[in-house]
């Protein structure tokens, strides 16, 4: 049977030094195997600061997964170590648990570095989708929620997430989603079939603890509750 106690972090917006002990603390307090950061590793950083921020987390005893943000510089998702692994336009699997992502965001108000139309991310998604395997489970990281999941909706109240990202959630029903985007929107909600989980901001100390679990039968399970590091 498998059992994956996954750290998930979004929005981590580092600027200059990182401090990952309290992190390194909670992987040995909860046993977690597993980190997916889901975008904004940096606040407007160059590729240099993306690899120089992913070389910490290499540092760390868990294996980690990772997209790039809409505050991040595009291609910037190519780092690649003993520990720390890209998940833009890939499929990496974990114990069983395929996982795929999606990197940058839909367009904004705000004109930021890493910014695709729907079209463009539709595309993206269709490629991820001939990586996978249907007979086993898989986990969208993506740094944009899907559209009016309730992980994408700004101060007054309206919905901003990709219309594209939740086709693709309703039609493929991952596992589980883990996106970030929206720092207000932090939340643990459904969509169809699928978990769909916001953490809120790391910069902030806020994350998310899934525990991904399969039965005799084969048949997938996923728990998740929000917590401070």
């Amino acid at each position: 049977m498998t059992n994956i106690t996954l750290l998930h972090l979004s929005d981590i917006h580092a600027q200059n030094n990182l401090n990952l002990e309290p992190i390194s603390a909670l992987i040995e307090r909860e046993s977690i195997e597993l980190i997916v950061i889901s975008g904004d590793i940096t606040q407007f950083g160059t590729k240099d600061d993306i690899q120089r921020i992913l070389a910490l987390f290499n540092q760390l005893s868990a294996v980690v997964f990772y997209v790039t943000g809409n505050l991040d510089p595009p291609n910037s998702f190519t780092f690649t170590s003993k520990n720390v692994k890209p998940l833009e336009g890939q499929l990496k699997e974990f114990k069983g648990v395929q996982f795929v992502g999606l990197s940058g965001s839909n367009k904004t108000p705000f004109r930021t570095p890493y910014e695709l139309t729907e079209e463009e991310i539709q595309m993206k998604l269709q490629h991820l989708k001939t990586l996978l395997d249907t007979s086993k489970p898989f986990i969208l990281v993506s740094h944009v929620p899907p559209f009016n999941s309730g992980a994408d909706t700004v101060r007054l109240g309206k919905p901003v997430g990709s219309s594209s990202v939740r086709d693709f959630v309703l039609k493929e029903a991952p596992l589980a989603v883990c996106t970030g985007h929206i720092h207000e929107s932090k939340v643990i909600t459904t969509l169809g079939k699928s978990l769909v989980i916001n953490p809120g901001p790391a910069r902030h100390q806020q994350a998310a603890l899934l525990k991904i679990h399969d039965s005799a039968t084969n048949d997938f399970s996923v728990n998740a509750k929000l917590l401070k590091f």
